[in-house]
């Protein structure tokens, strides 16, 4: 039966346990989902929906048992999420959405929440990322819940809680779901998605600031922060769908015009991070160069050409990698030979020197780390929960 008042201690070891049974790689869903599904509900979902709303956050009689049961249950749904797509859409058909959704508002608006409803939302949003990794006709249910609960915008706050060691793991979930979401591609969902991702302050808008600033703006696991922003952001620039101007303007607007945000991408370069790391800066250094007003000029006055020309004579890095690090270079090199062109005027006494125009068509369809440009991202690793 459900916890309807207070929850026994004891179901959060049943489903600490279940959620170990069902995290290997090679595990079924469907044996979970009959099992506990007998009698018509599924019953994670009904305990779940019962904790929330009896009661999780701190002053509440009875929350901290249902606190635990309740990021447990979460913690399953990732697995069984995880798995073969008939079993999501039974969970999805089951309430699986609406139940996340509440459980997340629940959390969103509780004033100074603590570490342990930081622990519920975790999951929770993991969930949603699986979810958001699969078909787009399983978006909806996620981003139109019936709980009303604005969805960007609980990106938005998860956002602002990272760099600090007790929400970081949060963080890492909301940028692993805003990079799925950046992959969206059904007309009926991505135009209004990617304005309410857009908005001033909005989850898109942080990610570029991560990546341009991270060291001032955050103190703890920039690394792994950065490199889901970058994630995120690559998937935008790949995505047809997308507004073709949207990821331009935004690193247009991160500071000096876009040229932190193309310095922190030459830097990283310089850092030599791992290759899919560097698949990805040089994607997105190559997208600026052509979309972002002055950025092959950065380039030539900041000297990115020098990294760009390390990697491209590294013959320890994949072909398509040096081949495409050779190419930025030479449009940078390019492009300062033709600043540096003095253009003799015989109506005139002395030289005159003439613009540059670039005027080179970028193809950035080419591969990357992991899977390419095209899927979901692999989600952060999940700690190992506890009863």
């Amino acid at each position: 039966a459900a916890p309807a008042g207070g929850a026994a201690p004891s179901l959060a070891t049943v489903y600490w346990a279940l959620g170990n049974l069902s995290r290997g790689g090679d595990t079924q869903a469907a044996p979970f989902l009959e099992a506990l599904g007998r009698g018509g509900a599924f019953a994670p979902l009904a305990h779940l929906q019962a904790c929330v709303a009896g009661g999780v956050a701190a002053g509440v009689p009875g929350a901290e048992a249902r606190l635990g049961v309740a990021s447990e249950i979460c913690w399953l749904l990732t697995y069984l999420t995880a798995r073969e797509p008939e079993a999501v859409e039974a969970l999805l058909g089951a309430g699986l959405c609406d139940a996340l959704v509440a459980a997340l508002g629940v959390v969103v608006n509780t004033p100074q929440a603590t570490r342990e409803l930081f622990g519920l939302a975790t999951p929770a949003l993991r969930t949603c990322g699986n979810v958001l990794a699969g078909p787009d006709a399983w978006a909806p249910g996620v981003l139109r819940n019936s709980a009303g609960l604005d969805f960007a915008q609980v990106l938005t706050w998860a956002l602002g809680l990272a760099g600090a060691a007790a929400t970081n793991a949060l963080a890492l979930e909301a940028l692993w779901v805003v990079g799925n979401l950046c992959l969206l591609r059904a007309p009926e969902t991505a135009p209004a998605l990617f304005a309410e991702l857009t908005r001033p302050g909005g989850a898109l808008a942080a990610c570029v600031a991560m990546v341009a600033f991270s060291d001032a703006v955050l103190r703890f696991g920039a690394a792994a922060l950065t490199k889901e922003a970058l994630g995120a952001l690559r998937n935008l620039a790949a995505n047809p769908a997308a507004p073709p101007d949207l990821l331009g303007a935004l690193v247009a607007g991160a500071g000096d015009g876009g040229r932190d945000f193309t310095a922190a991408l030459t830097e990283r370069l310089r850092r030599r991070g791992d290759v899919e790391e560097l698949h990805i800066c040089v994607f997105l250094l190559g997208f600026c160069m052509e979309k972002v007003p002055g950025a092959i000029g950065w380039a030539a006055e900041d000297g990115y050409a020098e990294p760009l020309d390390d990697l491209h004579y590294d013959s320890r890095l994949p072909p398509e990698l040096t081949r495409e690090t050779g190419r930025l270079a030479e449009l940078v090199y390019a492009y300062e030979e033709e600043q540096d062109e003095q253009v003799f005027d015989p109506t005139e006494e002395s030289f005159t020197f003439q613009a540059a125009q670039p005027g080179v068509a970028f193809d950035f369809s080419g591969g990357g780390g992991g899977g390419g440009f095209g899927g979901p991202n692999a989600p952060p690793p999940a700690p190992t929960p506890s009863p």
